[in-house]
């Protein structure tokens, strides 16, 4: 190679490494870190209505149930479905999943990241899991709906990374129209 062809090379080795990287190619070389402790801010958030309305008259309320006959959070039996997020919780970021875990320390969400495969619903311990996987910045989330149906979370940072912004979309596999609810988090300091 003659130094005229060495030149081309290093201007363009020099040029490859000087080139900007765009926003989507950075936040997928390196996801947006979502760790830390969050808390509420219900000034910001929706209040999700209830996930089963009447499904035979939708204009009229489902009957309450006496306690302990198919209660659970979010009017869900217990152990099925998922469940609200609670008020204040911890994410552990790791390269592979994110694990949400409430003021006791207990996980009660396992984000699996993945392009490709199947995720179980819940591990062997029961906890919550769903596929998810980064698209713009933002963590997409799914897992099968208690019913059938999907069940979808978006994550996202706001407000230059001090809050926390989950978009939940519940879909019937029926004609129901999706329930979809946004529950903003600020971040705790010092976390």
């Amino acid at each position: 190679m003659n130094s005229r062809g060495l030149l081309c090379v290093v201007a363009l080795a020099v040029a490859a490494a000087t080139t900007p990287v765009s926003a989507a190619e950075t936040a997928k070389l390196s996801p947006p870190n979502l760790a830390g402790t969050w808390k509420i801010d219900h000034s910001r958030s929706d209040t999700p209505r209830p996930p089963m309305g009447n499904p035979t008259h939708p204009d009229r309320p489902m009957r309450e149930r006496p306690e302990g006959r198919g209660t659970g959070p979010e009017g869900g039996r217990p152990g099925h479905g998922p469940a609200r997020t609670p008020e204040a919780f911890t994410l552990v970021q790791r390269p592979t999943s994110i694990e949400l875990h409430d003021s006791l320390g207990t996980v009660v969400q396992r984000i699996i990241i993945t392009e490709t495969g199947e995720v179980s619903p819940r591990d062997s311990a029961g906890v919550v899991q769903l596929r998810g996987s980064w698209q713009d910045g933002r963590l997409q989330a799914e897992m099968p709906g208690p019913r059938g149906g999907t069940v979808r979370q978006t994550l996202e940072l706001t407000d230059e990374a001090r809050a926390l912004k989950i978009t939940t979309r519940i879909e019937s596999p029926d004609s129901r129209p999706p329930i979809e609810f946004t529950r903003v988090y600020q971040r705790v300091r010092g976390s």
